[in-house]
């Protein structure tokens, strides 16, 4: 029977009812009733199918402005990163605001702050804020207009507290009680029943801001910015069941909360109910983005310690801990030498698993010696540094994978021995200008290029699958150069360094067809500007075209290299590691200006060739003597031959910065560079308790590398050189700040 419609039926039900079957009124009836119940089935149809057509008018509107907005609601998918992931990635933007539900069932609120959509970056924690949430709000609420359940609240602890300096939360305090994070924000002042020994300080993201230490006082501020406070109550209390917080609003109305029944909750002592883990299984951990402090975890209990850290070398570490990888790889990277100096392992429960089941001294950790039981782990450098500073900043350098690192099917690259290549140069001169107002067609500054030539010595058998070769920037004296195939291959202060496994790059610093076409003398750079920028590319070409460290670089130069050096440490775009100088010629007016094949050169960078013409204002910078020192000490002042009389030098007061641990090496028989030069330096930069030194060779004249007594002699491409003391303490002064070792 075919369907009909309602228009049909309604006919059908009016025939029945107005039809007369056996003189009753059954059709009647029959037919009403039906007509009746037809009419309302056609409602109810039409009813819902504008219904329908209405939701799915505004579906079709909410997912184009949820499209519009950039705004995600998430379904919980195994963890937080997989969870993000579920976001297409032509949707993915810079301010998009995910929700989700985690497995606690709380409301997760997110907005992705950075710039870079891939897989690897949307996944980690670092560019996700955390935004409010109901319950954040509601137990906010509380704190400021009522009394706080203690329920409602994360629970209080035991025998752990937050560490001071960092906020990091630790255990192994016995007998102190831990209020868990609250939030404090629109408060002025908290007071408790009880002296508090700590309170540390977080904002809206969680991070640390800062602390306050009581001890004495139950009454504590809240300053600006904060938004959570975590409290640290001692074990100094008889009564640990009724601890009362009273909160003081801003606009001074009173708060009061009452925390009960502590005692119960022994059954989680030292238990850390939410520990907050981050694993980036696409990319690692970059400890760039890391909190890093010099403090260390200790082998012997698990716990963070921030106050009794190794120095010299510094130990540093994170200030938590990591979820291991479902890959059961950890790998540490672009690290140099530096290894984990101990990996420690904590099970499911946050509890350490003992010395005996930590690793020290690895790069590379597998399954094979990561313990079955491990949920997480965490670690401790030992950074050669000098200072913590240092040690951090380095560190920050290193990566983690946690991964197994892929295979290279490169081919292999033996490189040369010896390279020669050139870099180009402005020779326009960057300093010759007039503190006066000029007219705009008088200031012109324009690129007036020329090539200069660069030597790249490398050990034999250097290639790309070896790890990149720490370098010695090597700055020659003058009498020397580098041209298009000569150098300093045969030459025993760099083969030294050779020796030692270091690379050794060195460039002329004046290019040969400038000095031709202005008559100068080409082996003396006199510490212009070429010198440094030359430098500084040549060390630029280097890093990407023979594998070399780029973290790896060290400085040597030698007479008036010595200049060089220095200048290239402080106006090179390089982090030198550390610089030798050997008889530098440091002074323009004490040092350049006594060289007498120097003076044409002079002249012509600087315009001055004689004391009666010279000014520290024309070397604008260039002048090692004169810069980075709070007096520019005046010689005549003082009694001299090469080198300071008895007591003269402790006359000086004054104060210079270095930028790298720098090594001065002179003889007390050089008249060629006078070593009071140097002594000025030094003697400045300990006033200012930098790291620096002079060693001072009796008897030895100009160059004392070359000229101070032979310790051996070594063969090196079948050739015989001979060492001497100085040079092997130059290896040892690079070795103390990251260089390689020095085993004789």
């Amino acid at each position: 029977m075919a369907t009909k419609t309602f228009e049909e039926l309604k006919q059908l039900a009016i025939q029945i009812r107005d039809e007369k079957t056996n003189k009753q009124n059954t059709s009647t009836r029959v037919g009403t009733a039906m007509l009746e119940h037809i009419n309302k089935l056609e409602q109810d149809y039409y009813d819902k199918t504008q219904t329908d057509e209405e939701l799915k008018e505004r579906d079709d509107k909410l997912t184009e402005l949820e499209k519009k907005s950039g705004n995600k609601i998430l379904e919980w998918n195994t963890d937080v990163a997989t969870t993000r992931k579920q976001v297409p990635s032509q949707e993915r933007k810079s301010g998009m605001i995910i929700s989700y539900k985690n497995l606690d069932g709380d409301w997760v609120n997110e907005q992705y702050i950075h710039k870079d959509v891939s897989n690897a970056q949307w996944a980690l924690d670092i560019w996700w804020v955390r935004l409010a949430n109901e319950k954040d709000l509601y137990l906010a609420d509380l704190l400021l207009e009522s009394v706080i359940d203690f329920n409602t609240l994360p629970i209080q602890l035991y025998d752990c507290y937050w560490a001071k300096d960092t906020g990091v939360f630790t255990k192994g305090m016995t007998g102190w009680v831990v209020l868990k994070k609250i939030p404090c924000f629109g408060l002025q002042q908290i007071e408790l029943n009880v002296n508090a020994i700590r309170a540390i300080y977080y904002d809206a993201n969680d991070k640390y801001l800062s602390q306050w230490t009581g001890n004495s006082t139950n009454k504590f501020p809240i300053p600006e910015g904060t938004v959570y406070v975590g409290i640290n109550i001692g074990s100094n209390i008889s009564d640990k069941t009724n601890i009362i917080i009273k909160g003081t609003r801003k606009d001074n109305k009173d708060v009061n909360t009452l925390f009960e029944d502590v005692s119960s909750l022994n059954d989680k002592l030292g238990k850390v109910d939410d520990i907050e883990n981050t694993v980036f299984e696409e990319f690692g951990i970059s400890l760039e983005k890391e909190k890093l402090a010099h403090a260390s975890w200790q082998s012997s209990n698990g716990a963070y310690n921030v106050e009794n850290a190794q120095a010299s070398p510094y130990w540093v570490t994170t200030e938590r801990k990591f979820s291991i990888p479902s890959s059961k790889e950890i790998h540490l990277i672009n690290s140099g030498d530096v290894k984990f100096y101990r990996v420690l392992f904590y099970d499911e429960n946050d509890d350490y698993l003992g010395i005996d089941k930590s690793v020290t001294n690895t790069k590379d950790l597998t399954s094979s010696n990561i313990p079955n039981e491990a949920k997480y782990f965490t670690f401790n450098f030992s950074v050669p540094a000098s200072s913590k500073e240092e040690a951090i900043n380095t560190a920050k350098n290193y990566s983690i994978s946690l991964k197994a690192q892929e295979e290279d099917t490169s081919q292999e690259i033996i490189y040369n021995e010896k390279n020669f290549f050139t870099v180009e140069v402005n020779a326009h001169n960057p300093i010759k200008t007039v503190l006066t107002a000029q007219e705009q067609t008088q200031i012109k500054d324009e690129p007036n290029m020329y090539e200069d030539y660069c030597q790249l010595l490398l050990p034999k058998g250097h290639s790309n699958k070896k790890a990149p070769l720490k370098v010695v920037v090597f700055f020659h004296g003058g009498g020397e150069a580098v041209t298009e195939n000569a150098g300093f291959e045969n030459f025993a202060p760099a083969v030294h360094f050779l020796y030692r496994g270091y690379a050794v790059l060195a460039t002329n610093g004046l290019p040969h067809k400038l000095a031709s076409e202005n008559g100068l003398s080409v082996s003396r750079p006199v510490g212009n500007w070429m010198a440094v920028e030359s430098a500084g590319k040549a060390l630029d070409y280097a890093i990407k075209n023979f594998n070399i460290d780029r973290d790896g670089v060290y400085a040597y130069g030698y007479s008036q290299g010595g200049m060089t050096a220095l200048n290239f440490v402080d106006l090179g775009n390089f982090n030198v590691k550390a610089v030798t100088v050997d008889s530098p010629a440091a002074s323009m007016k004490y040092s350049q200006l006594t060289i007498s094949d120097a003076l044409v050169n002079l002249q012509y960078f600087y315009g001055f060739n004689s004391l009666e013409t010279f000014s520290y204002d024309k070397v604008s910078g260039l002048d090692p003597y004169s810069r980075n020192c709070t007096e520019i000490v005046d010689a005549s002042q003082y009694v001299i031959g090469n080198l300071f009389l008895d007591g003269e030098l402790d006359k000086i007061k004054s104060l210079r910065f270095f930028k790298c641990p720098t090594r001065f090496f002179i003889g007390d028989a050089d008249s060629t560079c006078k070593g009071f030069v140097s002594q000025v330096m030094v003697k400045q930069g300990k006033n200012a308790g930098q790291f620096c030194d002079c060693s001072i060779y009796k008897g030895v004249g100009h160059c004392v590398d070359r000229l101070a007594t032979t310790l051996k002699t070594i063969s090196y491409n079948s050739k015989e050189y001979d060492i001497t003391q100085p040079m092997v303490d130059m290896a040892i002064w690079f070795s103390r700040f990251g260089g390689y070792t020095v085993v004789e």
